[in-house]
């Protein structure tokens, strides 16, 4: 009896020590003296007293066990209030966080997992962008590589971003990104994003590095949305369309007494302007353009009239026989012709710039004899605005030799 007053005596100490002692530690003196009147107990297994002091000692334990856990669990979760929230598949599900700076709005709300950033149908565009993920188990050995192309600037120039607070700050405007994951880590998950665009939309979902956006159009990103999705796992939505890249529309123009000038496109002039020279035959080719279609052309030379069209590079005019070109056209084809729309235009001895014609139609003069000195060709998307004016564009002697005459004085 002894034995056991002995032991009673110890579990009244424990279970008067102070608490902080058990949510301190679960080492030291407590298990200790757990230990040892765990060995006094076995000793004495005639007595029902005894196995009920074990059972009492061990609850206590456990006690102040879930009491240290319950501590250290509470301290973490201060410490993560701000993602707190995020966190509903538990440390091993990734989450990627984002956020943007919006035209005349600033650093927009914090959001996750595929929700959208930005604004839609206001017209404003993405000028800034910070993410960072969390989660995926313990040991992360992963990051994200961000690139943008900036208008004016392309992809991946640090000339164009700039380090803020609260993210990267473009200085133009942002037109497509590429986003990849970097380490081993987070391989079991694709990284999907898409981005809505000026004029566009939302484009498809690209994944792990491929371009999401435009190029060459000059359309301003205006929303983007971002997520981890599981490599057995299909995709957020549609794959087609992620990236639309300009097409290259390229043109030179063989030029009296300096022959073939060099390819330009865009819009940019070929030939001379004001030097009295006179442009003599002309090529055009398409590229960076997936789809079907190609560009054809055709010109109104001296003596001769209008020749067949021609296409992929090869030559309408004339080559060292002296003889100009008065008038061109041009038209697309296939999936181009129905995607975009061809505008050009003509620089006429005499009458300096005519306006822009466009798919098919006639730019330049016939009857007049005038020579054509210098072009420009663009391509617009379907149905948008035409460069510039249009309504006098070909003056044909015969049909419009009045108006033409208003023109040159």
């Amino acid at each position: 009896m002894k034995k056991i007053v002995s032991v009673l005596m110890v579990v009244s100490m424990l279970s008067f020590y102070p608490n902080w002692v058990f949510a301190e530690v679960k080492t030291s003196s407590t298990i200790e003296k757990v230990q040892s009147t765990e060995k006094m107990i076995e000793s004495e297994t005639e007595s029902t007293e005894v196995q009920s002091v074990t059972t009492k000692i061990s609850s206590d334990s456990t006690t102040s066990s879930s009491d240290a856990e319950e501590v250290d669990s509470m301290s973490e979760e201060a410490e993560q209030t701000d993602r707190a929230s995020i966190i509903a598949g538990g440390w091993t599900t990734p989450h990627i966080l984002y956020k943007t700076y919006v035209q005349d709005l600033g650093w927009q709300k914090q959001v996750s997992d595929g929700a959208t950033s930005g604004t839609i149908g206001k017209g404003k565009a993405i000028q800034g962008e910070n993410m960072y993920f969390h989660g995926g188990g313990p040991g992360i050995n992963q990051w994200i590589e961000t690139s943008y192309h900036l208008a004016d600037y392309g992809w991946n120039s640090d000339r164009g971003i700039y380090e803020e607070f609260q993210g990267k700050r473009f200085k133009k405007r942002l037109e497509a990104v590429r986003f990849r994951l970097v380490g081993t880590t987070l391989s079991r998950y694709n990284l999907y994003y898409r981005v809505h665009v000026q004029n566009f939309g939302w484009l498809g979902w690209a994944k792990n590095n491929e371009p999401a956006g435009t190029e060459g159009y000059g359309y301003q990103v205006e929303a983007i949305q971002i997520c981890f999705v599981p490599n057995n796992k299909p995709a957020p939505g549609s794959t087609a369309n992620t990236f639309k890249k300009m097409p290259k529309l390229n043109y030179r123009a063989n030029i009296q007494g300096l022959g073939w000038q060099g390819y330009v496109h865009n819009g940019k002039t070929s030939g001379t302007v004001g030097r009295g020279l006179r442009l003599e035959g002309i090529q055009a080719r398409i590229a960076d353009y997936q789809s079907s279609g190609s560009v054809e052309y055709q010109t109104h030379v001296q003596n001769i009239g209008w020749q067949g069209w021609k296409s992929n590079g090869a030559t309408s005019g004339s080559v060292g026989k002296q003889l100009r070109t008065e008038a061109v056209r041009f038209r697309l084809t296939g999936q181009l012709g129905k995607d975009f729309d061809i505008y050009y235009r003509v620089y006429v001895e005499e009458a300096g710039w005519l306006d822009w014609a466009k798919n098919g139609t006639s730019a330049g003069t016939s009857g007049f004899g005038y020579r054509l000195e210098g072009i420009q060709v663009k391509l617009v998307k379907k149905g948008s605005v035409a460069p510039g004016k249009t309504q006098n564009a070909f003056f044909d002697r015969i049909e419009s030799g009045s108006n033409f005459s208003k023109v040159i004085q």
